[in-house]
């Protein structure tokens, strides 16, 4: 399992990281664990000097796609899976996030 203090992040970190700050933009990742396809962030929302923040866990499972991206295949945030539908409109943002990092990469052909 790699760890959230490696200096490279995990593609499957990114993309459930991408979740959560769409889910929760106020959250912040203490910590996390992945591999290829699994994620696991443990999130602290709220909290100052005299109180603790509330704390979460968002599990993202993802299925590699033959160009090399991602897409989401189960998700639990607090042991509540995400619905079917909310899956489908992360994985459209996940396919948009794809193709423009493939417009955007070196040697790129544009039409």
């Amino acid at each position: 399992m790699a760890s959230a203090c490696e200096r490279a992040i995990a593609p499957s970190v990114e993309a459930c990281s991408a979740i959560l700050a769409r889910r929760i933009p106020a959250a912040r990742v203490a910590a996390a664990e992945s591999d290829a396809t699994h994620a696991t962030l443990d999130f602290e929302v709220g909290g100052d000097w005299w109180t603790d923040p509330e704390r979460g866990l968002l599990a993202c499972t993802f299925e590699e796609q033959p160009n090399g991206g991602l897409r989401l295949g189960e998700a639990t945030l607090d042991g509540v899976a995400f619905t079917a539908s909310e899956r489908t409109v992360i994985n459209v943002e996940l396919l948009l996030a794809d193709m423009r990092r493939s417009v955007d990469e070196p040697g790129a052909q544009r039409d």
